[in-house]
């Protein structure tokens, strides 16, 4: 008999860490307008990102498509959490890739 999830809002990681749930963490991002596709994205060297390309082909069309859900006022909640100088790596990233206008 497979055995039940014992904690449904989170996966522990250690006594001081406990992860969010996926789904949950994902819809908090789209619904405050912050797509989480965009989590990373600044960390990707040009190299990493023709990497990219060549696995997930469609990379471009996928972006694109999550960033109709994009809200720029997201970022105003989303910097609260990540540091400033990295919601603007991740901006200037999508915008450099073409995901952001």
């Amino acid at each position: 008999m497979r055995k039940l999830h014992t904690g449904l809002f989170g996966y522990a990681r250690g006594e001081e860490v406990k992860l969010p749930r996926a789904i949950t963490f994902c819809a908090s991002l789209y619904s405050i307008g912050f797509p989480p596709e965009l989590i990373g994205l600044g960390e990707l060297t040009d190299k990493d990102y023709e990497i990219v390309c060549e696995v997930f082909g469609d990379i471009n069309l996928q972006m694109s498509e999550a960033m109709k859900f994009f809200n720029p006022n997201s970022l105003k909640i989303i910097g609260k959490v990540f540091e400033r100088d990295y919601m603007w790596k991740v901006v200037e990233a999508g915008m450099i890739r073409g995901f952001l206008g």
